[in-house]
């Protein structure tokens, strides 16, 4: 029988980009993930935060992911909380926007994903075996 769930569920055709996104009270969006390089788990997320700290771009209330559970989002605003679920596994990780997609890669990359997670995140989340993912974006609490 999990065969079969699992069969149905990666068969089952990603609904077209502009019905995938949305503002952050959508209550799911599905499809696949892209994933940050592993090695740049390793200092490239601290530098883009402490960055984005520098320039105000973070909200007041930010709270660092203390797992190292980072994803970026072309619509999201920073900081806030999303909660990644593999649709196949049911595994899931809650990571924290703290990235954006290039203007200039928005619509391909909509066209593609619906998170772009660091590579720790991914894998946690059982992104190497499936790579179908249900999204939960939540509001950032203090």
């Amino acid at each position: 029988m999990t065969i079969l769930i699992a069969a149905t569920l990666l068969l089952t055709p990603i609904p077209p980009a502009d019905a995938r996104q949305g503002t952050p009270s959508d209550a799911l969006v599905v499809g696949a993930a892209a994933f940050y390089d592993k090695n740049y788990d390793a200092g490239g997320w601290d530098a883009i935060i402490s960055a984005r700290r520098k320039w105000g771009q973070l909200p007041d209330d930010f709270e660092p992911s203390p797992e190292g559970f980072w994803c970026a989002h072309p619509d999201l605003p920073f900081g806030t909380k999303v909660r990644v679920q593999n649709a196949i596994t049911g595994e899931a990780v809650t990571c924290v926007v703290a990235d954006r997609v290039a203007k200039r890669d928005v619509a391909r990359w909509k066209a593609q994903w619906v998170i772009e997670m660091s590579y720790n995140a991914f894998v946690a989340a059982g992104g190497r075996a499936f790579n179908r993912f249900v999204i939960h974006p939540m509001p950032c609490t203090a």
